[in-house]
């Protein structure tokens, strides 16, 4: 069983109860998955907790203290306040895995703010009213794929404040082996809550795209 941990030492921006946290965890051999369902939470928001990225609920803090045998003042102490988020990652990142969900901002930014845009008007995306998840697949070549679905709540700007909030779904699908360039993007969106477009993108396998070989094909 692999459990994820970190060196704060190298990462003097992090939050002290990013420390208390991940020593108690690496201490009881538990992950995330794990203290999750004692959380009642997805697992990515579990973790987002542990790098003060997030705020934490009065019942987050108490069955944290007890799970992981922290004292329940000292983690009320640290996680108490509101966070400073944004601190955790240098921009752009350097850790290689992280690097390539930078890269798929690089790559496809402006052709997701294109599409958005036509599907949902002027806007932003909240990172805040966002919910996010991390699945393992296997294709029927037994190709493994990392899942990840991003949710987040439709900010229109007032000359469409006529609309009710929309929540938007981005799913994106990455070959595990990332020497490889073979990946594929989809794209859904939804509004109210209700699917209205598909988008993909796939590659040849193990052969790099360039722009002219980039498409979006509308389902």
């Amino acid at each position: 069983m692999s459990i994820a941990t970190v060196d704060t030492s190298q990462h003097p921006n992090l939050p002290a109860s990013t420390k208390t946290l991940f020593d108690a965890k690496s201490k009881k051999k538990v992950t995330f998955e794990e203290i999750a369902k004692k959380l009642g939470r997805d697992e990515v928001a579990c973790a987002a907790l542990f790098y003060g990225q997030a705020k934490p609920s009065p019942d987050d803090i108490k069955n944290l203290s007890e799970y992981l045998g922290i004292d329940h003042a000292q983690l009320e102490e640290q996680m108490g306040g509101f966070p400073d988020r944004g601190k955790s990652v240098e921009m752009p990142p350097r850790e290689p895995l992280i690097y390539r969900l930078y890269e798929i901002v690089q790559n496809y930014g402006y052709a997701y703010k294109a599409v958005l845009n036509e599907k949902f008007g002027d806007g932003i995306m909240s990172a805040i009213a966002f919910s996010t998840k991390v699945e393992k697949e296997t294709d029927k070549d037994g190709v493994v794929w990392v899942s990840q679905e991003l949710g987040q709540r439709d900010n229109r700007l007032p000359d469409a404040g006529q609309h009710p909030p929309s929540r938007q779904v981005v799913a994106l699908h990455q070959i595990l082996d990332f020497s490889t360039q073979d990946t594929k993007i989809d794209m859904e969106l939804t509004l109210n809550h209700v699917p209205i477009t598909h988008a993909s993108r796939r590659s040849e396998r193990l052969k790099p795209l360039d722009a002219g070989q980039m498409c979006i094909a509308m389902q």
